[in-house]
Order: structure tokens, then C-alpha cells, then sequence
């Protein structure tokens, strides 16, 4: 991870395992009584069960366990599947082209805009897919019931790695204050009301003014924040009330600072503000916690695609330029605060940062 940084041209500052992104993310809208939290991270290709214990002082991870082979992208592929042999089934003269790469991969993207849709409306989506025979478009319809119908099991099985990361711990589901979601495959209805079944509607927390797939960037942006020590803008205090009751984490892990060599052979104490710290079991500095597993084989889908992440390189900014953690944090600040255009303002930070790291180049 960290060669891939340095591939990318970005300064690590510190490592944040993503319960913990997410506990202080949530940390806004927290109440003070809330202190052992579950995490369900549920993202396009894997689940991840947390148990933290929360605090104004400090976060802990008592357990971490997930599939590696579960996600959204999955849903997808079950999508693709059912639509493409409903065509084969109306269509006796000819099959669905399977081996058309464009019509597959719109296909794709149509079950995926479909599945999101029915997170947030039960009525019937209409699902549209051209040139497929003569030309002709290709009509279809997805309810949430027919959704259920195909991937409800796989749903539901994500209950036992919630039980198992309880049992890890000796707890049981009273034990537990809140459920926080985070991904965006948290937010299928189905997640919610098998969480509501299992803890009680009370304690899954309402995301309305929160969106599960920010959890983790948002706590990784106020983290960095708070390394950088930046002053150009409103403090995130301003937020979260005490400038004392920062989150900090409790495994042992060296924090690189931002104007000096890696201090490996120095590592930060708990009794320092703002340190993340690595358990020794690791014996290695800056390297992240890796989920548990129970050794069962996940539900590998070999129909899922893959579709390539870009990345932007970009070089050392202007001196007068305010750091990349500024700029992430301002964004996130900004959109919880007036839930504004997230898209837009990212792709204008990005340009602004872009824009003056290759005036730096030409100089």
C-alpha cells in the first residue's frame, strides 16, 4: 500500500483501518451514551463485520471478520443472469448475445442503476437495453420483490457473520449501543430490516443525513485533518463540539509526520492526542488490520465484471496551495453540512490540485 502511494505521488501521513474511519466519521452524529458500536460495511465486492468499543477518548477494535467474496457486484451479476435467460426463454430463435462485450457491459450497468433504485423506491423500474435483436429495444421490469426473490438468501446468509463477530467477543445483540452502516450495498432495504430483526429498529442507525458510501472517506478525511494540524480553514471542531474529545485509536501503530523522515523506530504513546496506534502482534509500522475470516468458501461469481478504477497522479502543489487532506476535508465538510453537489465540488478540488501541480511541473 505504501509503494502504491508513493507510485501515485501522495504523502502518507498515517494508516486508518475502516471500522475505525467509520466510527469517527459517525462520531458526528454519535450521542455520548452510544459505546460499543457494530459496523456493517457492505461495498461492491466484500462485507465487513465490525465490533468497536467508542469512546470520547478513544476507539478499540474488538473484532473484525467479513467475505471477501460478497458484494454488490454480485447483485449485479445475478441481475445480468436473470435477464439475460428470461431473453433466452422469449427468444427461442436466438439467444442473448452473451459474447457482445458493449451489450453485456450496458447491460450491466442497467441492473446496477436499477438495484440502486429500488434502495429508495418500492414501485417497478423499467430496465431498457438497445440493439439487441434488430435493433429492437429490450424492455424489461424489476420490482423489489423479484430483487428479493433472487438475492435475498445471499442477504440474509450476511446475518452469521454478524453473529460470529458477537461471538468473538462473548456479546450478544444487547450488547450493542448502534449499528452503523457503511458501503453502498448497506443501503438495499433487505440490510436493514434484517439488522432491525436481529438489534431492534432503534439501534440501526438512520443514515438520512448520512451516506454509507462516504463513511469511510469522510472518517479518513477528518483523520487526516487533524494530523495535518491544518489552519487555513474552520476547525473540525467546529463540528464535533471539544477539540479534546478528538477520537483517537488504540492499536499501536508509528504516524509518519508531515514535515519529517518515517519515525519507525519511534512510536507514538496512547497518552498523545491524535496518535493511531498498531497492535503489537503485528510488529510492523504502518501496516492496516486485515479482516477475519471463518474459512468458509465466499460465493465466488465468475459472471461478476470487472470494471477499472482510474486513478489521477499528481505532483507536490504549490507551497500556497492547501494540503490534499484540506481539500478532502473541506468537500466532505461542506456536503454533510449543506448536502451540496458531492461530485461536482471533488471534480473542482481535483482540477485546482491537478492544475497546479503541472504548473509546478513546467516551472
Amino acid at each position: 500500500m505504501i509503494e502504491a502511494a508513493k507510485m501515485a505521488r501522495l504523502k502518507v501521513i498515517d494508516f486508518i483501518i475502516e471500522p475505525n474511519a467509520a466510527a469517527m466519521a459517525y462520531g458526528l452524529y454519535l450521542q455520548s451514551n452510544i459505546k460499543q458500536i457494530l459496523v456493517y460495511d457492505f461495498g461492491g465486492g466484500t462485507l465487513d463485520i465490525s465490533i468497536i468499543r467508542y469512546d470520547t477518548e478513544n476507539i478499540t477494535v474488538l473484532s473484525v471478520v467479513g467475505d471477501p467474496h460478497l458484494g454488490g457486484n454480485d447483485f449485479d451479476a445475478k441481475l445480468v443472469n436473470h435477464f439475460m435467460d428470461q431473453y433466452d426463454r422469449e427468444n427461442e430463435s436466438r439467444k442473448f448475445p452473451r459474447t457482445e462485450h458493449s451489450v453485456v457491459q450496458h447491460l450491466y450497468r442497467e441492473c446496477r442503476r436499477v438495484k440502486e433504485a429500488l434502495s429508495t423506491s418500492d414501485r417497478e423500474i423499467k430496465l431498457q437495453l438497445l440493439h439487441v435483436d434488430n435493433n429492437k429495444p429490450l424492455i424489461n421490469r424489476l420490482t423489489r420483490d423479484i430483487f428479493n426473490q433472487l438475492c435475498g438468501d445471499q442477504i440474509d446468509g450476511t446475518i452469521i457473520w454478524v453473529e460470529h463477530a458477537l461471538e468473538i467477543v462473548n456479546m450478544t445483540a444487547d450488547d450493542i449501543d448502534q449499528v452503523l452502516l457503511a458501503g453502498g450495498s448497506s443501503r438495499i432495504p433487505r440490510v436493514r430490516k434484517i439488522l432491525e430483526d436481529k438489534f431492534g429498529r432503534e439501534k440501526v442507525l438512520n443514515s438520512s443525513k448520512f451516506i454509507p458510501e462516504h463513511a469511510i472517506a469522510l472518517g479518513a478525511a477528518i483523520r487526516a485533518h487533524e494530523l495535518e494540524k491544518i489552519t487555513n480553514t474552520t476547525p473540525v471542531r467546529a463540528d464535533l463540539n471539544d477539540t479534546n474529545s478528538t477520537p483517537t485509536i488504540k492499536e499501536k501503530v508509528e504516524v509518519i509526520p508531515n514535515s519529517s523522515e518515517s519515525t519507525a523506530n519511534q512510536p507514538s504513546t496512547l497518552n498523545q492526542p491524535n496518535t493511531l496506534n498498531q497492535p503489537n502482534t503485528l510488529n510492523q509500522p504502518n501496516t492496516s488490520i486485515q479482516p477475519n475470516t471463518l474459512n468458509q468458501p465466499g460465493t465466488s461469481n465468475q459472471n461478476k465484471t470487472i470494471e477499472p478504477e482510474q486513478g489521477l497522479a499528481s505532483g507536490s502543489s504549490k507551497q500556497e496551495q492547501p494540503s490534499k487532506a484540506d481539500v478532502i476535508y473541506k468537500t466532505f465538510k461542506n456536503f454533510v453540512v449543506s448536502e451540496g453537489k458531492l461530485i461536482e465540488v471533488i471534480a473542482e478540488a481535483v482540477n485546482d490540485i491537478i492544475d497546479s501541480d503541472s504548473d509546478d511541473e513546467k516551472k
